[in-house]
């Protein structure tokens, strides 16, 4: 499964899930799900630092987030695996298709600087903690953490 994340207006992001089968309504579930973890985990994490100015506080909610999810996503590629080449050729024709002018870009991680350390770290913990359930359409009733069998 591709995603396609683009902006309709300045701060509204938009994403598209692109695959075979269930597999885009699969990273639909897990994209929100782990998105509202991530949301609150950056708000609690930011409200704890007490003697630092907006702009320290908004540095260091960003490294905490790109710590979190870079924590997330090694375990999801752990959990889901990597999609074999002939779904990867069939996302390829159809944005080739039907979104010809899509440009791939790398996104730039934020500095870390001195005590930014701490909120990287702390990232990196509780994203390794993130919980994500099984869907729907699975037997089991139990939760499962990423990552773990």
């Amino acid at each position: 499964c591709d995603c396609i994340a683009y902006q309709a207006r300045p701060g509204d992001w938009h994403f598209k899930f692109i695959g075979l089968g269930v597999s885009p309504d699969l990273a639909s579930y897990a994209y929100s799900a782990l998105h509202l973890q991530l949301v609150s985990a950056r708000r609690q994490h930011v409200s704890q630092l007490k003697r630092c100015n907006p702009t320290t506080k908004r540095r260091r909610g960003r490294i905490f987030a790109e710590a979190w999810i870079n924590a997330v996503a090694t375990n999801v590629y752990k959990f889901a695996g990597r999609q074999n080449a002939e779904a990867q050729q069939a996302i390829s024709a159809y944005l080739s298709l039907h979104h010809p002018t899509v440009v791939e870009k790398e996104l730039e991680p934020t500095s870390v600087k001195g005590h930014d350390l701490k909120s990287q770290h702390q990232g990196w913990t509780q994203g390794s903690r993130a919980a994500l359930h099984r869907g729907v359409d699975q037997h089991s009733q139990s939760p499962a953490r990423i990552g773990r069998a």
